[in-house]
């Protein structure tokens, strides 16, 4: 049992920083809209051992970008909010674990992609409304004059937060179809 919490811990660690490592290959549109790419390893381990430790994962993610000075930091609050409990959201991928791995051994590929974009959506639409609800409280000051903070954030988290999921469901997807044994923790 210890082996085991060891290995799943020290896969954590390793994806966490795989994470950050994807996370800095540019992949901006503009200041205010981005695909986020370092969530990929997080989505995958999510499928590999579950949500308990993808939730670690996440976490560890959020620390390291922090601790690399990959971060806009406002308040301590908001660091909490947006590099804490938002990278951790996405390990709730994990909850469609079983169904995500069940589809990639029986190589049944409409479903398995219907599976991954699901679970990754619950995941980074998680991750994306927790960034949404701290553009309003914290980065309001920087909409364009007469822009409603709402709809300001609105627009940079839809955006940011749609094309960040679909390329990670997407490329999650196309490395668990090709390699089913990568979320498969016996092999």
């Amino acid at each position: 049992m210890k082996k085991t919490n060891l290995l799943v811990s020290l896969e954590a660690i390793m994806m966490a920083v795989l994470a950050l490592i994807i996370g800095l290959i540019p992949a901006s549109i503009s200041a205010s809209y981005g695909i986020s790419l370092g969530i990929i390893p997080i989505l995958v381990f999510a499928y590999r051992r579950g949500v308990g430790p993808a939730v670690l994962a996440g976490l560890m993610y959020g620390a390291l970008k922090l601790l690399v000075g990959d971060a806009s930091i406002l308040t301590p609050f908001q660091v909490i909010i947006e590099y804490f409990f938002a990278f951790a959201f996405i390990g709730l991928a994990g909850l469609g674990r079983q169904r995500v791995l069940k589809k990639a051994q029986a190589g049944q590929t409409g479903q398995l992609l219907a599976a991954v974009l699901l679970t990754s959506l619950l995941g980074v639409g998680l991750e994306y409304l927790v960034h949404f609800f701290a553009g309003v409280a914290f980065w309001g000051e920087f909409a364009p004059e007469g822009m409603n903070v709402w709809i300001f954030s609105l627009s940079a988290n839809a955006i940011s937060g749609g094309l960040t999921w679909l390329a990670a469901a997407l490329v999650s997807f196309l490395l668990i179809k090709s390699s089913p044994n990568l979320i498969d923790p016996k092999r």
